[in-house]
């Protein structure tokens, strides 16, 4: 990585404070997804024109809404901060999801 020394205390401490918020981010979405995500479904039959009385209905779970903020979190970790962290984050998330 590069030298931190360099960098003014005031920055550093907003890199800190953007990575918490986007680890937070990602391991709240995880969560969700892992507890609502085999739970609740959704019912998009009437968005594709399917008539209520038909025996074919299209469910979504929800969980499958959170998945892209998790994407998007640990790309931007991976981006900014490294894939070391990354990869530290994806595999708390993991603790995180067995434990739950």
């Amino acid at each position: 990585m590069y030298e931190t020394n360099n960098i003014p205390l005031k920055i550093r401490r907003r890199r800190e404070f953007v990575f918490l918020a986007l680890s937070g981010l990602f391991l709240e979405s995880l969560t969700i997804l892992s507890i609502l995500g085999i739970s609740r479904f959704i019912d998009l039959s009437h968005w594709l024109g399917i008539p209520e009385n038909s025996p074919v209905h299209f469910s979504l779970a929800v969980g499958v809404l959170a998945y892209p903020i998790t994407f998007l979190c640990t790309d931007f970790i991976s981006e900014i901060f490294g894939r070391k962290r990354a990869n530290m984050l994806v595999w708390v998330g993991l603790g995180l999801n067995v434990w739950v």
